[in-house]
């Protein structure tokens, strides 16, 4: 929250119903009422939901206003995206990968021929695509996992390949993975 321009960063956490939403109206209000200019304010939140109740709570102090950047985070990283793909590898019309299309990339990577050293065929590949679905967001949330690893891993080893494999299926498929 950059509400304040003496203070312009805060962090607000708590658990549901303890005022988060009613005390960011207030300071909302406040900087409207202070400063008049919606373009300097950007409200993200991890819902949907929430970005329409903020929206609402904006427009119904700025009635002439219509242009409101209140979003959840995910749509505001799409909309820039969408508008500056040219800045990145991506080619227009990129598709966000959701965690189904996840796992089914990666049971089509596990189908192909290649040679796995640790894991072997299962008749139920859930939980192997489970797991390695977590392990590829905890290596993209983790840059230099594989430093910490020891080169005798072989499960490591496997796990490496099929998130290079993943990887290239991404840009070949044109497709984003919001964990990156």
């Amino acid at each position: 929250v950059a509400l304040d321009p003496v203070d312009p960063f805060e962090l607000l956490t708590g658990p549901p119903a303890s005022g988060k939403r009613k005390y960011l109206k207030s300071k909302i209000s406040r900087f409207i009422r202070k400063t008049n200019d919606p373009e300097k304010l950007l409200v993200l939140t991890n819902t949907v939901n929430s970005a329409a109740y903020f929206r609402n709570i904006i427009t119904g102090r700025l009635s002439s206003y219509s242009r409101i950047w209140s979003e959840s985070i995910s749509s505001f990283c799409k909309k820039i995206l969408r508008e500056y793909y040219f800045y990145t590898k991506l080619k227009p019309g990129f598709k966000v990968i959701s965690d189904f299309e996840k796992r089914l990339l990666i049971r089509n990577i596990l189908k192909r021929n290649i040679k796995l050293k640790f894991f072997k065929p299962l008749k139920s590949r859930e939980g192997l695509i489970r797991e390695i679905s977590n392990f590829i967001d905890t290596a993209k949330r983790n840059p230099g996992w594989e430093k910490n690893i020891e080169n005798t891993d072989v499960k490591y080893e496997d796990l490496y390949l099929i998130l290079k494999l993943y990887q290239q299926a991404l840009v070949k498929f044109n497709y984003i993975d919001f964990v990156d």
